[in-house]
C-alpha cells in the first residue's frame, strides 16, 4: 500500500494558487472555499486567503451568479428551475439570485422552449400525441424547465404535426 507524501503550502503559495483558479473562470465562493479546503490549512490561513482573494475581486458571488445563469440559459439551454437549484447548491444569496435571473431575456426564454421542443419532435419522430406529449414532458423537466412554461409550446407543435 503506497501512501502520498505529504505535501506542505505555504500561505503564499496558495494564495497564487488560488488567484489563478479564480482568474481560470468565475468562482463562487462556496466554490472557493471548498477548493481551499483541499490545501489542509489551518482555519486563520484559509480566512486570510479568501479575504485576500475578495479584496482583490478575484470572488464576487454577484458577478459569478450572473455569469452562471447567462451561460447555463445561453450556452446549455437550460430553464430556470435547473438554473436556480445549480445557484442555490453554490450558497448564492436570493439578492444575487433574483439579479442574476433578469440576465435572461423573456423573448429569448420562449424562443429557445420553442426550439427545443421542435427539434426533439424532429428527433423523436412520434406520432401517438400523448406518447410524444409525455416524452417531450420529460426532456423539458429535464432540462429544467415547468409545465406550466412549456404546455402550451407542446400542445401547439402537437397540433401542427397532427394537422401535417
Amino acid at each position: 500500500m503506497t501512501r502520498k507524501a505529504a505535501s506542505y503550502h505555504s500561505v503564499e503559495e496558495v494564495k497564487k494558487k488560488m488567484a489563478r483558479y479564480c482568474a481560470y473562470r468565475d468562482r463562487s465562493y462556496f466554490e472557493t472555499e471548498q477548493k481551499l479546503k483541499s490545501y489542509g490549512l489551518i482555519p486563520e490561513a484559509e480566512d486570510e486567503i479568501l479575504a485576500f482573494l475578495m479584496q482583490e475581486n478575484f470572488i464576487d458571488d454577484e458577478r459569478f451568479a450572473r455569469m452562471y445563469v447567462r451561460g447555463k440559459f445561453y450556452n446549455k439551454k437550460w430553464g430556470k428551475q435547473k438554473i436556480l437549484q445549480g445557484l442555490k447548491q453554490h450558497r448564492i444569496t436570493e439578492t444575487y439570485i433574483n439579479r442574476a435571473m433578469q440576465e435572461i431575456d423573456e423573448a429569448d426564454y420562449r424562443r429557445t422552449m420553442e426550439n427545443l421542443i421542435r427539434n426533439k419532435t424532429a428527433q423523436l419522430k412520434e406520432s401517438d400525441p400523448w406518447i410524444l406529449r409525455k416524452k417531450l414532458s420529460a426532456y423539458m423537466h429535464a432540462k429544467g424547465y415547468t409545465y406550466e412554461e412549456f404546455k402550451e409550446i407542446i400542445d401547439d407543435v402537437i397540433r401542427k404535426t397532427r394537422s401535417v
